[in-house]
């Protein structure tokens, strides 16, 4: 007997970024926020003390094995290993 497969559904993720720059102090203008996949970033929701969320909504859909498979603008990578990030851009 065949398995049903699983209707698409939807997920809110909400990342919370500390504030603090990755790696070595650069003394220069940066842009920061998270990257959607035109390449577009969303600079987030900055807070008092110092943090920064991400409100993002992922949709869900069942892969071949009944794995769950993130898609939607911010998930980048292959099926088998989607992914979110930050990015921090050195303006022009």
């Amino acid at each position: 007997m065949a398995q049903a497969s699983l209707p698409a559904t939807k997920v809110l993720v909400r990342l919370i970024h500390d504030g603090v720059q990755p790696g070595s102090f650069l003394d220069e203008a940066l842009d920061f926020g998270m990257p959607d996949t035109e390449g577009v970033l969303h600079a987030g929701e900055p807070s008092a003390d110092a943090t920064r969320a991400f409100d993002v909504t992922l949709d869900v859909k069942e892969g071949a094995r009944g794995e769950p498979v993130f898609q939607g603008s911010f998930a980048h990578g292959p099926a088998k290993g989607r992914f979110l990030y930050l990015g921090w851009y050195r303006l022009a």
